[in-house]
């Protein structure tokens, strides 16, 4: 079962990654700054994979 969840979720900085990005754009698209969140999503999710894969190598 250890093994499902996961696969499913990764560790808890993949989940903290994808619900930081979440929660980042969700605030922009209630802001009068809707528009910049198609631009930031990306960006974002780059930020997180670069750290994930900086705090790999240590």
């Amino acid at each position: 079962m250890r093994a499902l969840w996961k696969t499913l979720f990764g560790d808890r900085y993949t989940v903290a990654v994808v619900l930081l990005t979440l929660v980042l754009n969700y605030a922009l698209l209630r802001s009068p700054w809707a528009y910049v969140a198609a631009y930031t999503f990306p960006a974002i999710l780059m930020a997180g994979i670069v750290w994930m894969a900086w705090r790999q190598g240590e």
